[in-house]
């Protein structure tokens, strides 16, 4: 299309003539066609990005996504993939990492080394527990407050372990009641305060996870089920720092 410079109509390349005053199109002043048409940033090339890991926590993947900004010469980005189950009726997301493809060896093995980075020579594996102390879960689960604020702390839970990063950081231990105020209730607050276990379900949809936190003992206690037939099948804990 083309714009008449005497009445300002449009008419199609293909005319001569305005086709509302009459007026002679200058010689010339048709539009260029789309195969002469030079490129432009819609066809500039988009650089591929791959993920390097998904998470089920928004604490644990925003976490690693600030460490990782830090550690890596190249673009970090934190996506959410949001899922329906029909059946239940339920929404889930997961967060998953992405850096540019031809960075993704470098990012794996920097993730690598920040899990291995984590200290855990406070860790207490208690293993299986004696039939005489299973006990069975309950079905009722506690969604994270939107008052929660986000702090460093990071579930890392695999293999029947986990590992409570930055337990010793300032953030996790009990807030004043003029911070409560000022700032709303801290993660630690829930975790620590809460007569209920937080509850997170496995991948695979199967087994579960209870993280529990005794202000009393400074412990934190996870216990698990990894088959999901509603009994727990391991112990761990690990011991907080002394506030």
């Amino acid at each position: 299309m083309r714009e008449c410079s005497h009445c300002l109509h449009e008419s199609l390349n293909t005319e001569e003539q305005c086709p509302h005053c009459g007026a002679d199109f200058p010689v010339g002043s048709k539009e260029p066609c789309a195969d002469s048409m030079p490129e432009t940033a819609s066809l500039a090339e988009t650089t591929p990005f791959e993920p390097i890991a998904r998470f089920a926590n928004i604490a644990e993947a925003g976490y690693f996504h600030s460490e990782l900004e830090g550690r890596l010469e190249c673009d970090v980005r934190l996506n959410t993939q949001d899922h329906f189950d029909a059946p239940s009726a339920s929404w889930w997301s997961d967060y998953v990492l992405t850096v540019p493809a031809a960075n993704t060896q470098t990012a794996v093995a920097a993730l690598k080394d920040l899990v291995a980075e984590t200290d855990q020579s406070e860790f207490l594996d208690l293993g299986t527990e004696p039939p005489a102390q299973r006990m069975a879960m309950s079905d009722e689960e506690f969604a994270p407050s939107s008052r929660i604020h986000w702090t460093p702390i990071v579930l890392t839970l695999a293999a029947g372990t986990f590992v409570f990063w930055a337990a010793k950081q300032a953030q996790l231990q009990f807030r004043g009641a003029g911070d409560r105020k000022a700032h709303g209730v801290s993660l630690w607050d829930m975790m620590s305060e809460s007569d209920q276990p937080w509850v997170q379900r496995s991948e695979n949809g199967g087994g579960r996870r209870e993280i529990s936190i005794d202000p009393n003992t400074n412990m934190a206690t996870l216990r698990e089920d990894t088959d999901g037939d509603g009994v727990v099948d391991r112990v761990s804990q690990l011991p907080l720092s002394s506030r």
